[in-house]
């Protein structure tokens, strides 16, 4: 978890940004080859960097296994997690070329192949040759290896072609920033695990890692929105209802979302027994932080689309600028409150610290480029999700069975709250197609929901 956590960080800060100023400016060309040209821009520039950067620090590896994690047992781990840089950095480019062209069936493959490889040299690795650790990384640097070149095949017409070096500064006027902002994107996420490492015991930082596991699952299913959003967003950004499709889509992720983290941090402490069943563990402890990360990736998702008016009007510095403050106020409360809470003191930390971005964002980006969000309606949803959220942890009828009936009762009266406060309508779930004023609009608002 500590190394994939290195690996996460550096993927943003080699992007420099590109993968979104590409798809704020992938629509505007009207020719194919212009597009192309584009791409090709990217491509190059993503990866020229990731090499170089990525041989400074192999060399200086040692020295940064022991200042980040203190034990001279992390220093080959760093070493395969720098390794597998450049090919995670090729198959994350041929993932924005593939979303931005709409080709979800071949995504699907790719990303299927991905874990399918990962996950058997990993699991092989471990089980019949027993180097523990490295196995997972010698899985994922085979997995994006294969994958970064059957994507690189299937888009060759588009990444091996002349680049536009006229539009490079464009480019990282945009993405420059982003830079900035990832960074702090990933300290509100990551920054615990080093002053978790020196303040609670190996157990606990396990827990907290199946915690943060349990919540992936869930950005999993946030993330198939998110994935769309970008191209849906950008390629109807000269619309004259694009405003209002992005205001209403906006509840409708977040009535979406907030379902997701609810029913997740409901049916937590079972999903655990399921684990403790199959690896003879207790994991039981990890469920009470589960809650505060569910809502975390609630407000990191909210802030997704929220942001997509600065992207617009090409104001990226507010990104970095909400987003640090957001980093900010998390380091503050990670260093107040893990060692009185330990997990669930960095758990809360990475809530509060999201919730702050987007708050922050949501203030100056309506300032920047107005967007009628349903303010009451997504109040109301927050509010809900909150509160459910909250007394998820009292809930106990006594067995398991009695637990799963409660819980499921617990949930229907969830939606029956955002029913009844008219949070969401049924008639939301229309939205994305009565609002589109042509075909192509609606088109692509069906490809969307899809």
């Amino acid at each position: 978890d500590a190394l994939f956590s290195v690996a996460s960080l550096l993927t943003r800060i080699f992007f420099l940004g590109m993968d979104t100023a590409l798809a704020r400016f992938y629509y505007e060309p009207k020719e194919e080859a212009e597009r192309r040209r584009l791409v090709s821009t990217v491509f190059c520039s993503v990866m020229g960097l990731t090499l170089a950067a990525d041989g400074i620090l192999l060399l200086f590896s040692r020295r940064l296994a022991l200042v980040v994690y203190g034990d001279h047992h992390y220093i080959s781990y760093l070493r395969l997690a720098l390794a597998a840089m450049p090919f995670v950095m090729a198959n994350g480019v041929q993932m924005v070329v593939l979303r931005l062209e709409r080709q979800v069936r071949v995504f699907n493959l790719i990303m299927i192949f991905n874990l399918l490889v990962s996950s058997s040299i990993g699991i092989a690795s471990i089980l019949l040759f027993r180097i523990g650790a490295a196995g997972m990384l010698l899985g994922f640097i085979a997995g994006n290896l294969t994958t970064a070149v059957a994507g690189m095949v299937y888009n060759r017409r588009r990444i091996f072609c002349a680049p536009a070096l006229r539009k490079l500064t464009e480019l990282l006027s945009v993405g420059l920033p982003l830079v900035l902002s990832g960074t702090s994107l990933w300290l509100i996420g990551y920054l615990n695990r080093p002053i978790l490492v020196r303040r609670v015991s190996p157990d606990e930082l396990g827990l907290y890692a199946i915690a943060t596991g349990a919540v992936g699952m869930m950005a999993l299913l946030i993330g198939a929105f998110r994935n769309a959003w970008h191209p849906f967003a950008f390629s109807i950004m000269n619309s004259e209802d694009a405003r209002n499709i992005y205001g209403r889509a906006l509840t409708l992720f977040t009535v979406a979302a907030s379902t997701v983290a609810a029913c997740g941090t409901l049916f937590a402490p079972e999903m655990l027994l399921v684990i403790n069943a199959y690896t003879g563990k207790n994991w039981s402890g990890a469920a009470p932080c589960i809650g505060p990360l569910a809502l975390g990736t609630l407000f990191s998702a909210m802030y997704f689309v929220v942001q997509t008016g600065v992207h617009i009007a090409r104001r990226t510095g507010t990104v970095a600028l909400t987003m640090g403050i957001g980093a900010a106020l998390n380091l503050i409360l990670n260093i107040v409150l893990i060692p009185r809470f330990g997990i669930l003191g960095a758990a809360l930390a990475t809530a509060l610290g999201h919730l702050t971005s987007l708050i922050s964002l949501y203030g100056l980006a309506q300032r920047i480029l107005f967007i009628p969000y349903q303010k009451g309606k997504l109040s109301a949803i927050v509010l809900l999700t909150v509160i459910l959220i909250a007394l998820a942890p009292l809930i106990d009828a006594g067995s398991l069975l009695k637990n799963l009936g409660l819980k499921a009762a617990i949930l229907l009266l969830f939606g029956s709250a955002l029913s009844a406060t008219r949070a969401f309508a049924y008639d939301e779930l229309k939205i994305l197609f009565k609002s589109s004023p042509s075909q192509d609009l609606r088109s692509d608002s069906e490809e969307l929901v899809n």
